[in-house]
């Protein structure tokens, strides 16, 4: 997601002003240090989901501690335990199947919460 930082998700962002984001995938960390970055500018809170991060969480995240909560584990696991979010981020496994049921529970947390 990092390459379409400039040009898709910091306009789509600061168009929506969301408070809570929540990003699947993480990776090397490129993207979630932007979206993180946004959070601090914007008073915005980040729950990032990777089981396998390319970076040390406790290292890479130090410096956003009070603008993140990171969630080593599945997404289909660490989605029941995150509060409905404004804006989900989806880069994670690309199977139908994980994809599928991540926007099922999104989907239903969303209803609970009686957000769009």
């Amino acid at each position: 997601m990092n390459k379409f930082w400039d040009y898709v998700l910091r306009p789509l962002l600061q168009t929506i002003a969301p408070k809570r984001i929540c990003e699947i995938g993480s990776d090397h960390g490129l993207g979630t240090r932007k979206i993180l970055e946004y959070c601090i500018e914007s008073d915005a809170f980040l729950e990032i989901i990777d089981p396998d991060p390319k970076y040390k969480p406790s290292e890479f995240l130090a410096p956003f501690q009070r603008s993140c909560r990171f969630h080593q584990a599945l997404s289909l696991n660490a989605l029941h335990s995150i509060p409905a979010c404004d804006v989900y981020l989806i880069d994670g496994d690309h199977n139908w199947y994980t994809v599928i049921n991540e926007l099922r529970l999104i989907e239903k947390k969303a209803s609970k919460a009686q957000r769009p």
